[in-house]
């Protein structure tokens, strides 16, 4: 609750606010968020949310593209904002516009994004062309503009807890979707530190996404790889932080 604040304020400060819609939807919290949500609504800053049991972020995202009326949706977790009051103002334009080549609309518009560590220092993510997905999410889902019509073919798959949104792009690149990367920061997102655990399982799980749409050794091989300098360099850290301790 302490963290949803911010990213209701980020929303409806922004200079293009009158030209989008701005939904909620809650995982039915019993920590006093609903009350914020409710006065939030009550003072009409938002303009429509939903709070009921759900199984996960991925859930609740299917359901905001099912209340949602706009062509464009951006999702923006609790704890995260825009990188600027004018980020909506500056991305409208190449929302409305038609590739300048031969009239192509768009399908999915993304940019560069700021990972806030849990010590609040910030990272400058930048965004990979799109080529890149099959081997690695290309930019946060804070960062990405999908046309509403796309989410509704292929909604997000509940069982990939942890990388639904790289399955989504993965789907809709090889169904051979238009999109335009921005050369600008769009969101601030928050990030928690992962254990060792944590991370494998969450590797795994994107090994298996990405073998359904690209099977093969040649996915296999990069995963592995992977897999094995992600081992070694948290036994690197491990190590190093003992030999620290047994020298205090």
């Amino acid at each position: 609750m302490k963290i949803l604040p911010g990213t209701i304020n980020s929303v409806v400060g922004q200079t293009a606010r009158a030209d989008c819609e701005y939904l909620i939807v809650d995982g039915h919290s019993t920590d006093g968020t609903v009350d914020l949500i409710t006065t939030a609504a009550n003072h009409r800053q938002i303009d429509g949310w939903l709070s009921e049991p759900d199984v996960g972020i991925y859930d609740a995202m299917n359901k905001a593209v099912r209340m949602a009326k706009g062509e464009w949706i951006i999702f923006m977790n609790a704890g995260d904002r825009f990188e600027s009051d004018q980020t909506l103002a500056q991305v409208l334009p190449v929302l409305r516009s038609t590739l300048i080549d031969d009239g192509i609309l768009p399908d999915l518009v993304y940019g560069d994004c700021y990972m806030v560590l849990p010590d609040g220092t910030p990272r400058y993510d930048q965004a990979l062309a799109p080529h890149r997905i099959r081997y690695q999410m290309v930019c946060s889902h804070q960062s990405l503009f999908v046309r509403r019509q796309l989410l509704t073919r292929f909604p997000f798959d509940v069982a990939f807890s942890v990388c639904a949104d790289h399955l989504f792009l993965l789907r809709c690149l090889d169904a051979g979707c238009v999109t335009v990367v921005l050369d600008v920061p769009v969101a601030r997102v928050q990030i928690e530190r992962y254990s060792l655990t944590q991370l494998i399982a969450g590797h795994l799980q994107k090994w298996r996404a990405v073998s359904l749409i690209w099977p093969g050794l040649k996915t296999a091989w990069h995963f592995g790889w992977r897999f094995l300098r992600l081992f070694a360099a948290h036994s690197v850290k491990n190590l190093i932080q003992s030999t620290r301790l047994k020298r205090k």
